[in-house]
């Protein structure tokens, strides 16, 4: 039986390593061809040499630093010339960079983690969705991005910036590419264990425990799993969405009033997309947010200049609940 992938094509940046490298292994069984983009140049060899033992097909266009134009054009150009087409790009690439105090981040420092978490998203996600669109591809793109997506944390302003940043980059992709068919989302995982970070959270046990209600970190398979679906046709109504692969600890679970949770359960239920994987939204391009001159105006313009069907919508951000449920506006 033919794989959820078979016939396409997918290049994943960051695929040396980590969940790029799980991402590729799992899409590699799914029957797609993988290109493997990694600044690393051996972790991407690695890679490869892993798909193809396990019978799949993958090639490494040669070590790519997502920051630089010429770099991602090249590695665009060579796997178009070796595959013929590249039907799904994951925007994974990225790093930590240095962290530190706010007053002690240096400007390089910043714009390095920006260069590459944010940027390098901004120019590979623009290289494929031009060749996308120039041969009618209905494609996909996915984007990762992080908890820090949705919060800070301590002593990493520039990776939290260059996560929110990713956020609000997939919703516009979404918006602009929907026209051509080209489904833009992204996945945000919560605590993956991946090599770097294994001896970590094994000494950590408690506080993951603690602080995640699963109760543990999650596994590289399970993110690729996530990827799967985002990157299959099972997902092709689903555009400008996010995935939190968060066990739990979504976006919605911020409470700043004790009646947030009873609204949010009363509409859905009492486990339901309320919470953890919240921003999962069946919606066209509609992302979580955008409904709020419901309360105002009566009319979401963006949803007019989209020719999207009103429906009543939910805000899920961190400090309040709004309920936008007016009467459908006579078009």
């Amino acid at each position: 039986m033919p794989g959820r992938l078979h016939g396409k094509t997918a290049l994943i940046t960051g695929g040396g390593r980590g969940i790029g490298r799980g991402i590729a292994l799992r899409f590699a069984q799914e029957g797609a061809a993988v290109a493997i983009v990694q600044r690393d140049e051996p972790s991407a060899r690695a890679t490869v040499d892993a798909v193809v033992a396990a019978g799949g097909i993958a090639i490494a266009p040669g070590g790519t630093d997502v920051s630089v134009p010429e770099q991602v054009a090249r590695a665009v150009s060579t796997t178009i010339a070796h595959f013929g087409t590249i039907d799904i790009l994951i925007n994974n690439a990225g790093i930590a960079g240095a962290n530190g105090p706010f007053l002690d981040v240096t400007f390089s420092a910043w714009q390095r983690i920006i260069d590459v978490n944010l940027s390098g998203m901004f120019l590979c996600g623009q290289a494929v969705a031009r060749h996308m669109v120039e041969h009618a591809i209905r494609g996909r793109i996915v984007n990762v991005g992080s908890v820090n997506s949705f919060a800070a944390e301590r002593e990493a302003a520039a990776y939290v910036a260059a996560k929110h940043g990713v956020l609000g980059l997939t919703q516009a992709m979404a918006i602009d590419l929907a026209s051509y068919g080209i489904t833009v989302n992204c996945l945000a995982p919560g605590p993956i264990t991946v090599e770097r970070n294994a001896a970590m959270f094994a000494s950590l046990q408690e506080q993951i425990g603690t602080g995640v209600p699963l109760g543990r970190p999650g596994t590289i398979e399970e993110a690729a799993a996530a990827a799967l679906f985002l990157a299959s046709d099972e997902a092709s109504f689903v555009t400008g969405a996010t995935l939190s692969r968060s066990t739990g600890r979504g976006p919605a679970v911020y409470a700043a009033r004790p009646d947030r949770h009873r609204v949010l359960r009363a509409l859905r239920g009492p486990r339901g997309p309320g919470f953890g994987d919240a921003r999962l939204r069946r919606d066209s391009g509609r992302g979580v947010g955008h409904c709020r001159s419901h309360a105002r105006y009566g009319l979401n313009r963006c949803c007019r200049s989209m020719r999207l069907p009103y429906r009543p919508s939910v805000s899920r951000m961190p400090q309040s609940v709004s309920i936008h449920a007016p009467s459908p506006p006579a078009w």
